[in-house]
């Protein structure tokens, strides 16, 4: 119970730096937050405010912490569903994802040993980037799959002999149907874990004989494919245990 205290006050003490820190320095936040509000009492943000806000300041909006020399990290969102959301990180920030991509990669089991195929088209989302930096700093090989067929990525994998594929659930779905229509499934025999969300595990073992660790990410990490599958398996089984 101390411990829990302990954290909480922590967090509490750099919840209210970070406060004051953008009500002194963001535009943008100044502007939704009441000079004498407390933590309860900054209004919940919309990802519609932050793309309106870019639409008036382009290009990158007034959520701006720090001078613009101070960012080295572009991404953005995939506008899908309107203008793509364009995000700066600082160094700093940077390395925070690097910290967190590798924590997630060594909870999956992944080791400096592990080849790790990166599924992605390595767009400007910034999933594929996080993705090397993480598997940099676990010390595993990053095998990049961008650009490539379903068949050419199965072949990158068995002559790479790649221990791990990252992708998307209906990916890492729609490259084992291809593995099963190609005649392909042993260029997967090196693969010790697909790394994606919840799902997959009972239907990866009865089409190639995979045991897959199941890593809860944080929702919105994970980009949309280019690739999906045709057909998806959801009959809701309560049998499906996790491992």
């Amino acid at each position: 119970m101390a411990s829990v205290e302990a954290t909480t006050r922590v967090s509490d003490k750099r919840l209210r730096e970070l406060l004051a820190l953008v009500r002194e320095r963001n535009p943008f936040r100044r502007d939704r937050i009441a000079p004498e509000a407390g933590l309860m009492d900054v209004p919940p943000l919309t990802k519609r405010e932050l793309v309106e806000g870019q639409e008036r300041h382009r290009p990158f909006g007034t959520n701006l912490t720090y001078p613009l020399e101070r960012y080295t990290q572009l991404h953005q969102t995939s506008g899908t569903t309107g203008p793509p959301l364009r995000v700066l990180d600082t160094a700093e920030d940077w390395a925070w994802w690097r910290g967190r991509f590798a924590h997630m990669l060594r909870t999956a089991g992944v080791a400096p040993s592990d080849r790790v195929g990166l599924a992605y088209s390595f767009g400007p989302h910034v999933q594929f980037w996080a993705a090397i930096e993480g598997l940099q700093e676990v010390g595993a090989m990053a095998v990049p799959l961008g650009g490539m067929t379903s068949v050419q990525r199965l072949q990158t994998v068995a002559d790479i002999g790649a221990t791990a594929v990252w992708c998307t659930p209906t990916y890492a779905l729609r490259l084992a149907e291809v593995a099963v229509e190609q005649r392909l499934e042993a260029a997967l025999d090196s693969v010790k874990r697909p790394i994606c969300t919840r799902g997959l595990q009972e239907i990866m073992r009865q089409q190639l004989g995979l045991r897959v660790r199941i890593v809860p990410v944080v929702p919105g990490v994970l980009p949309r494919s280019d690739g999906k599958a045709r057909r998806v398996v959801d009959e809701r089984p309560s049998r499906w245990t996790e491992e």
